[in-house]
């Protein structure tokens, strides 16, 4: 017997790649569970010197809003944006990627922030843990 694989129309689902595009900065929203304040510090005073002599040399990660599918979501990349926006320039680079909100919390960023934080000293206040790890 030959083996057929039978395959669902309701099972494909066609994604489409990430893109590489220029955003204007008004067409750009913060992501609501960003875990930190952006602050104007000395390190943001030193990234918006790097980006005026170098210019933005990461590209940030957005995903199109629902809503507005012109306007995105910054998944990563808030400083940045935050510095090209006191430096006034009127556009990004970015990557954006065409998935959904819960898709855009499972970023590697954003894990990495969580999992930082967790093992702060913060945290161990918090769990009273001395070691608190994340497996991901």
């Amino acid at each position: 017997m030959k083996n057929q694989t039978k395959m669902s129309a309701e099972k494909v689902e066609i994604k489409q790649k990430p893109k590489l595009q220029n955003i204007k900065l008004e067409k750009l929203r913060p992501f609501e569970e960003h875990p930190y304040k952006i602050l104007d510090d000395e390190s943001m005073e030193e990234l918006k010197t790097s980006i005026a002599e170098k210019g933005l040399l990461n590209r940030i990660i957005v995903r199109p809003l629902e809503d507005t599918p012109d306007e995105y979501e910054i998944i990563s990349g808030h400083s940045r944006v935050h510095a090209a926006e006191l430096l006034s320039l009127k556009e990004v680079p970015a990557v954006i990627h065409f998935i959904d909100r819960d898709e855009a919390t499972k970023n590697p960023s954003f894990q990495r922030r969580i999992f930082f934080y967790l093992k702060s000293p913060k945290s161990h206040c918090l769990f009273g843990f001395r070691d608190f790890f994340i497996l991901i």
